[in-house]
């Protein structure tokens, strides 16, 4: 049986990049709601101009398959965002792990407490 897999991304914006943002947002989103095994894409803004984006998958080979699909949308979030914090909640694979990005990446790869 495989596990969930999630994705916490804190970021910002690039400068002048909101109206572009949110274009690729409303794209993003409406691929993701499509896409098997998503099981959640959420993006969240604070007060302060942080983002906070959530990606939670059925597995591994759910999140891959959708990066793989997104490719060029994902290239695209490269250039209006400015993350600095990517935690990864679940167990991933060496080769998965290191596809990721570098900038502040922390792994909980095992479920102490779930429901």
């Amino acid at each position: 049986m495989t596990s969930p897999v999630d994705f916490v991304i804190r970021f910002t914006l690039a400068d002048g990049a909101a109206e572009a943002f949110d274009a690729w947002a409303v794209g993003q989103l409406a691929a993701a709601r499509a896409a098997d095994g998503v099981l959640d894409y959420a993006i969240h803004e604070g007060a302060d101009g942080t983002f906070v984006q959530h990606e939670r998958y059925a597995s591994e080979a759910a999140a891959s398959a959708f990066a793989q699909e997104r490719g060029p949308a994902l290239g695209e979030w490269s250039q209006l965002a400015r993350p600095s914090e990517l935690l990864v909640l679940g167990g991933i694979s060496e080769q998965f792990r290191a596809a990721l990005p570098p900038f502040g990446t922390a792994f909980a790869p095992k479920h102490r407490l779930a429901r």
